[in-house]
């Protein structure tokens, strides 16, 4: 029994060995099998992220290649903007320039009649004090003290004076002494200019040339212009009426080109009045739209002058 005994017990204790063995062993087979399936989940869990990674690096370079083409058409549509902005604002630049171009040509033709007015009263006032001094030296002796250089005349008296100088008696007969032959006070005191004299000169020179060619080439007609000289004249006439036509056809449509865009700025513009300017739009309407009255009666009367030369004329249509 005792023998029995003992074989069981080392038989059981066999056993339980062997069992503690398997334990031992799939306990470390189950870590093992533990620790390698968390490494491959970790591998594969870095193989995912790296993927990732990769992705977004591709990603990230697709949108800078992106980023830098965007910035390339912004570069692009600033240059293309910046002309058209320039363009704008220089057309706003002209627009203001033609308003005072056409304020300016308006003055001009305003002015430009005040001064043929005052011209022509100004010559009438001279000519009026020209009479009263001339008169006050005529028949008087021409002294040498009057004239520049030695004297060349014996007693010389003033028979006449005119623009271009003096008409002198003497004991020779008669002589021109020109303005140029005058002192400067002397010609001060008689309101003579050279410049002045020398136009007038040059005009008679021209008349008495005219008139000789007349006497001596045409005797026959009683010094009548020729048909060619006729035909000179009036082509002369004819030229300078029609470019007073086309001066007043384009004054017409100026003025009223103006008028309408000063119409259109009273309606839609921001600004009430002219930039610049103590005028409203519909003040500036207004005033251009009497030149444009006044420029188509003067158009009329240029018109009506050009046809009683040419009858067939055709004047420009608007």
């Amino acid at each position: 029994m005792s023998a029995f005994s003992s074989e069981s017990s080392g038989f059981g204790a066999l056993i339980l060995g062997g069992i503690i063995t398997i334990m031992v062993v799939g306990g470390a087979f189950s870590a093992l099998s533990r620790g390698m399936f968390e490494t491959t989940s970790a591998v594969k869990h870095n193989e995912e992220r790296a993927g990732r990674i990769h992705d977004q690096g591709v990603l990230l370079a697709s949108l800078k290649r992106d980023l830098a083409r965007q910035k390339k058409l912004l570069i692009e549509q600033k240059e293309v903007i910046k002309p058209v902005a320039e363009g704008e604002r220089l057309k706003a630049e002209l627009e203001q320039l033609n308003d005072v171009v056409a304020d300016l040509q308006l003055e001009a033709s305003e002015r430009r009649e005040d001064i043929e007015e005052l011209e022509e009263e100004r010559a009438r006032y001279q000519k009026s004090v020209r009479g009263r001094i001339w008169s006050k030296y005529l028949k008087t002796e021409l002294k040498a003290e009057h004239v520049v250089g030695t004297m060349k005349y014996k007693k010389p008296i003033i028979n006449k004076i005119d623009p271009a100088g003096l008409m002198v008696m003497h004991s020779g007969g008669s002589a021109r002494v020109d303005v140029a032959q005058l002192t400067s006070d002397f010609r001060k005191l008689l309101d003579l200019d050279i410049s002045e004299a020398r136009r007038v000169m040059s005009e008679m020179r021209l008349k008495d040339a005219l008139a000789k060619r007349s006497r001596t080439k045409m005797a026959a007609a009683a010094g009548q212009p020729s048909a060619l000289e006729v035909d000179a004249i009036l082509e002369k006439n004819l030229l300078e009426g029609i470019a007073k036509v086309e001066k007043y056809f384009d004054l017409i449509r100026y003025a009223e080109e103006t008028a309408r865009t000063a119409k259109y700025n009273d309606r839609y513009s921001s600004n009430r009045s002219v930039p610049g300017k103590l005028e409203t739009w519909a003040e500036r309407a207004k005033r251009f739209e009497r030149a444009a009255v006044k420029y188509r009666k003067q158009y009329v009367e240029a018109v009506a002058e050009v046809r009683v030369i040419d009858p067939d004329y055709s004047s420009p249509k608007r």
